[in-house]
């Protein structure tokens, strides 16, 4: 594809599958000799801000928060919409719901020629009706000003699809990219640093390892209350948490609350993950609301046993009964039992294991999930059009001033 100008806009910039994702594709982008530009909130981390590609442009929106602030989210609208006057890009590829929505139609304002969303996650998907319906409604509106849509599963295209957000056609999916290689061959950590006074046991325990944000919607804390059950049956057990965030202190109470000192171990963020996944007998995710998380791959991608709600898609990378057992996503004793069934069964988790390893993880490559996307991009300019009706644009409004935003 020939150089061109895209601006990808994202509500968070943190250390989380989505923000991997989009990190991947704009140095990708960068390294082809495209323009490329991030606008960003201000929750954004600065070891993930330190590895963009030194072209690209990093454009920071204070009023661009995940919570929901009518007042915010309006003043963010117009800064959105000002900033991509600015960058005048030839894309404008969206990222994550509260961006994705308040993007496209600052997109929209902008008059942008060309708008790509890509789904990472459904918000209207495991929340209240009223919810809900508010949010689809969003989404049907923002998907008026949408050339085209990438999901990173089958079940997230087919879940817009049914729920009217953009025509078919236009609806794509990339498999979310990552470098397969280093979750393949990595070599195991180092058990008996984890106890860092020296007080590790004598023999090696059994290692649970789940990763994620300590924050709401990963349910730690609720896997650390159904490992309680697990270290009844398995006393050797220790759960592994990898990953932080605002539950941390509480968390931690919990922890010292349940007894579990010294069975569940924090480690807050690692950078080397592909070493603590190979270092785990058993790995879990107990999230209520994804796409097709990023983690669950890399565990699979790692040949191990995987415990997992059933989210949607999850059955691409999990096989039931097959190379992990996945649980109903609000019934956490189910994925106890399954933890518990897997640490006891040495042949069984061997049997998993062997099954993970022999599953095809080529989609997932960033090299191929680069050229998925610049693919969608070649469809959305040959076609240009999203085939809603047209509404005026509000450019006056969103040029009424400049200097949205503050430049790296």
């Amino acid at each position: 594809m020939a150089p061109m100008k895209i601006t990808h806009i994202i509500t968070r910039f943190i250390r989380g599958g989505a923000d991997e994702n989009t990190l991947l594709t704009v140095n990708a982008q960068a390294e082809a000799g495209h323009e490329v530009s991030l606008v960003r909130g201000p929750d954004s981390h600065p070891e993930m801000i330190a590895r963009l590609h030194p072209s690209i442009k990093d454009v920071e929106v204070p009023s661009l928060i995940r919570d929901i602030d009518l007042v915010k989210d309006l003043k963010c609208l117009r800064e959105l919409a000002r900033a991509l006057v600015e960058l005048s890009p030839d894309i404008v590829h969206t990222h994550t719901s509260k961006a994705g929505v308040i993007g496209r139609f600052a997109a929209r304002m902008s008059e942008a020629p060309v708008v790509v969303h890509s789904v990472h996650i459904l918000a209207f998907d495991n929340v209240w009706p009223g919810k809900m319906f508010i949010y689809k409604q969003l989404e049907r509106w923002a998907a008026a000003y949408t050339h085209g849509f990438i999901s990173v599963s089958d079940a997230l295209r087919q879940a817009c699809i049914r729920s009217g957000v953009g025509r078919a056609d236009i609806h794509h999916v990339v498999p979310s990219g990552m470098d397969v290689a280093s979750y393949e061959t990595a070599e195991p950590a180092d058990w008996r640093a984890l106890w860092p006074k020296g007080d590790a046991p004598e023999t090696r325990p059994r290692f649970v390892l789940t990763v994620g944000a300590l924050e709401e919607r990963k349910r730690i804390a609720e896997l650390v209350r159904a490992f309680k059950t697990v270290v009844r049956d398995v006393p050797d057990a220790v759960m592994l948490v990898a990953g932080d965030g605002p539950l941390r202190p509480d968390i931690e109470a919990l922890i010292e609350a349940e007894g579990l000192g010294g069975k569940v171990i924090l480690l807050g963020h690692v950078s080397d993950l592909p070493r603590y996944i190979h270092l785990a007998d058993v790995c879990v995710h107990g999230a209520s609301r994804e796409g097709l998380p990023r983690v669950v791959l890399q565990f699979a991608m790692s040949g191990k046993p995987v415990v997992a709600t059933e989210l949607a898609g999850i059955d691409q990378v999990v096989k039931h009964e097959a190379s992990g057992l996945l649980c109903p996503i609000d019934d956490f004793d189910a994925i106890a039992k399954a933890l518990t069934r897997l640490l006891k069964d040495d042949d069984e988790r061997a049997r998993f294991a062997e099954a993970a390893k022999g599953l095809d993880f080529s989609a997932w490559d960033t090299g191929e999930m680069v050229r998925r996307i610049d693919d969608v991009y070649r469809r959305a300019i040959r076609s240009n059009v999203s085939g809603y009706p047209a509404r005026p644009a509000l450019i006056s409004f969103a040029r009424g001033e400049t200097g949205a935003g503050h430049q790296r």
